[in-house]
């Protein structure tokens, strides 16, 4: 008797199983297009032209950048750089505790945006063998470390609106620009 339930359902199962199939056909498709995609997408953002000045793939957290390996991290006003750390004098201010234990997962970083994130040092970006550009504009400094000169590919460094009080080092002036391109 259970032989034949099972025989008599096999076609309405069959039916059910019709619109999953026919469902998986559609995500496979669309999968096959999506792929095509992604290449446009890389092949745009290699190239200097950008929508809006967005460039697609910038990571906006540290994990993001680390799980990606993007080239592009910006942490412009980003609450993850709140401090944590009860023995840190900058506990619940922002501050580079969580960025400077990034630092070392986070090599292959070629554009650095710590806009506005009311810091008043930098962590040891020098030590990041790609980085290129460098946006700390809006932040609470009041100089620029010297060490920014020994950074081998940087190229520029973006830091208006800060006090710098301290001026910009000689080494440095070549570096600091008004807007990065």
């Amino acid at each position: 008797m259970l032989m034949s339930i099972r025989a008599a359902h096999l076609p309405c199962m069959a039916r059910l199983m019709a619109p999953s199939i026919s469902s998986v056909r559609a995500r496979m498709t669309s999968r096959a297009v999506g792929n095509l995609l992604p290449a446009k997408c890389r092949q745009l953002s290699s190239s200097s032209e950008t929508l809006g000045g967005a460039h697609p793939e910038w990571a906006t957290s540290l994990s993001q950048a680390v799980r990606r390996g993007t080239t592009h991290l910006r942490l412009r006003e980003s609450e993850e750089l709140i401090c944590g750390e009860p023995c840190c004098a900058a506990f619940g201010k922002r501050c580079l505790c969580r960025l400077s234990m990034f630092l070392e997962r986070l090599s292959h970083i070629k554009h650095l945006d710590l806009s506005k994130c009311e810091l008043d040092r930098l962590p040891e970006v020098w030590r990041m063998p790609q980085l290129e550009t460098l946006d700390v504009s809006d932040n609470l400094l009041d100089d620029l470390p010297v060490e920014l000169a020994s950074a081998a590919k940087l190229r520029a460094v973006r830091a208006v609106g800060n006090p710098l009080t301290k001026g910009v080092s000689p080494q440095l002036q070549a570096l600091v620009v008004e807007e990065i391109k």
